[in-house]
Parts: C-alpha cells; sequence; structure tokens
C-alpha cells in the first residue's frame, strides 16, 4: 500500500481496476485489490446460508414483531433489526464439516426476547385441514411476574410459501388460555412454525417475554 500525497491521484477514493484508493489515518492511500482465491468454500456457503435466513425471516417479521416487541432493546448504536439478528444468529446451527449443508432451526428462535414471564403452549398447536383454522392453548399459571392480563399473540410462520401470520393485538390474554385464527387452507403443517409471544405496556415502558415454541399438527 503506498501513501498519495498529491497530483492527479490525491483526492481518489475509489477502485480502479485492481487498484483501490481510500483514506487511511488522515492520508489518501492505494493498494491492490486482491479477491479470494475460492470465494465458494464450504464453510463460506455455509456462513451465507446462515446469516440468509436469519435475513429473509427477519424482512418477513420485521414490522409485525421485530419493530413492536424489540425495539425496547435498542440504544444509540443499536436498532432493533441489529437485536433480533445478533440474537438469533448464533443460535442457528454451526458450521461442521464440508458436506453439511445448513438447515435452519426455527425452533430456536427467539421471536420476541424479555424478562417477562413466558408461558407455554398445552400439547401442539393444530392446523385444521378442512377449514384452514389455527388453534393453539397455552398454560395460563403464573410462578413469577406474569399477571392474567398480560396481552398473548401467536406467531405463525408458513416456511414453504415464505409467510407469516400474527393474531391480533389486545384480545386475548393469559388468562384466556386459547385461540383460533383462520390461516387458509391448503398449507402443510409440518412446514408451520409457531411461536407464542406475551407483552405488557407500551412503547419504553413495554414488558415482553421470550417467545416459546412449537411445531403445529394437522388435524
Amino acid at each position: 500500500m503506498g501513501i498519495v500525497k498529491g497530483g492527479i491521484l490525491g483526492t481518489v477514493i475509489q477502485k480502479v481496476a485492481n487498484v483501490v484508493f481510500q483514506k487511511w489515518k488522515g492520508h489518501n492511500t492505494v493498494r491492490e485489490k486482491v479477491d479470494p482465491a475460492n470465494p465458494q468454500t464450504p464453510k463460506q456457503v455455509f456462513q451465507r446460508d446462515r446469516f440468509s435466513f436469519i435475513t429473509i425471516l427477519g424482512r418477513l417479521i420485521n414490522d409485525s414483531v421485530i419493530f413492536p416487541y424489540w425495539n425496547y432493546l435498542a440504544t444509540s448504536f443499536t436498532t432493533a433489526w441489529n437485536e433480533f439478528f445478533s440474537t438469533n444468529i448464533p443460535l442457528q446451527p454451526v458450521y461442521v464439516d464440508p458436506v453439511t449443508p445448513f438447515v435452519p432451526d426455527f425452533s430456536v428462535v427467539e421471536a420476541s426476547r424479555g424478562l417477562l414471564e413466558p408461558a407455554i403452549f398445552e400439547g401442539e398447536p393444530n392446523y385444521l385441514t378442512a377449514t384452514g383454522v389455527f388453534q393453539a392453548e397455552w398454560n395460563p399459571d403464573i410462578i413469577g411476574n406474569g399477571l392474567s392480563t398480560d396481552v398473548v399473540r401467536v406467531l405463525i410462520v408458513d416456511e414453504e410459501n415464505g409467510v407469516s401470520f400474527l393474531t391480533a393485538d389486545i384480545i386475548n390474554t393469559r388468562g384466556s388460555v386459547s385461540l383460533t385464527l383462520n390461516i387458509g387452507l391448503g398449507r402443510n403443517a409440518t412446514m408451520l412454525h409457531a411461536y407464542l409471544i406475551l407483552y405488557r405496556g407500551a412503547g419504553a415502558e413495554i414488558e415482553v417475554s421470550n417467545s416459546f415454541y412449537s411445531i403445529v399438527t394437522a388435524i
């Protein structure tokens, strides 16, 4: 890398062919651009697939889940998206060997994160194939900081079709123990993923639970 002190290249900060001009410690510098010998190694592909999964999932639920239920974790240095991404990337499978591809693990995804007492599904939620209705029940017992009035929302992700559904806000509570939602006919229950989310309050005063995951059973 050479320092450019003046002349016609003195203010160049872009790439020209395989030469890159940029600022470095207050100096104009020039260096050769070197591409990796093999940018498609199995490990690189695995890592890209890992990041891609969380990115695609995040975009799918950004407005409905990430912004309302992760924004309270944001700081002057991070956003709700940053918090969701940095939390969920490490939870996904890690690279093992060149022949093991990345397979997304929906069961470890944290759709929400917080200190409010969570709730767990009672059994597995159901998908009624004849009507397209999703049904879920949960345990309302409280042993910590939960309240029977905490709002319950269920996020359903349809992996096969790349869509998500979220139950209505401020209708179901911890004490109401069950809910239903019409998500449409023709879905493959084995490709549905359900997340139980509880919250209380709003804005900077919101309290959120860790989400609870379940597979979905067709009936």
